[in-house]
């Protein structure tokens, strides 16, 4: 990560905390909260070998701004707020849409679709349940992800913000009601019930998951051509 810049858009919790992470393990960033703007020649770069890679975490406020000088200075893009949904048109830069950076969570959509057709064909009854800090008020777009795969509405997802509900139905650790991401799939059958849940405790393991993400990006370098890649994808090239 030597030679690699992050550039960190955003101003919430996850974008303070890449910061942070990235101050405690030497990796070069720089905070841009209104987006990246600075000429990438005479900018914070050290060594004319710095791989620049920004990465998203906003609100959306400043997306746009955000591709067009990523495309215009030619650097990789992680998109890594969730509901937010990329224009659908070409891009002249690599955009890895990412609303959820946790690997072994993304790890779960490469086998999903196969089960949930075959669930769909067996009529089986299935619910979606996830929980979030009480703060999260963008669309529990993992959740829907979820859902879809199994034939459900986005509509048909139940959301858990209440801290009582969390912590006695769900239980969720005190220290993670302000900060975590839990999905609950259940699965009804002719008498078989099958449970699957994937929970998150704490913002690090999304960290955990940029840096792969980052790492990915400068190793492959030339090889990844321009446009829109769905992490689930990416992670398998």
């Amino acid at each position: 990560m030597n030679n690699i810049h992050l550039l960190i858009v955003g101003s919430g919790k996850m974008a303070k905390l890449i910061d942070e992470q990235c101050s405690e393990a030497g990796v070069l960033r720089t905070p841009c909260p209104n987006g990246p703007n600075f000429d990438i020649a005479n900018g914070p770069g050290i060594a004319l070998e710095t791989k620049f890679v920004a990465v998203h975490v906003g609100s959306g406020r400043v997306l746009e701004a955000t591709i067009e000088w990523c495309e215009a200075n030619k650097v990789p893009l992680i998109q890594a707020s969730s509901g937010i949904k990329l224009p659908e048109r070409e891009y002249s830069t690599i955009i890895i849409d990412a609303p959820n950076m946790a690997p072994p969570v993304v790890a779960i959509f490469k086998v999903l679709p196969e089960l949930g057709a075959l669930i769909q064909k067996l009529g089986a009854v299935v619910t979606v349940t996830e929980s979030h800090q009480s703060t999260k008020t963008s669309p529990p777009v993992t959740a829907q992800k979820i859902g879809g795969y199994f034939g459900l509405s986005p509509g048909s997802v139940e959301s858990i913000r209440d801290q009582d509900r969390q912590r006695d139905e769900l239980h969720i650790p005190e220290e993670f009601l302000d900060g975590h991401g839990c999905h609950y799939v259940e699965i009804n059958s002719r008498g078989v019930r099958i449970k699957i849940s994937t929970e998150v405790f704490g913002r690090l393991p999304y960290f955990d998951g940029l840096i792969i993400l980052v790492k990915k990006i400068v190793d492959k370098g030339s090889e990844l051509k321009p446009g829109i890649y769905k992490i689930e994808n990416f992670l398998s090239i």
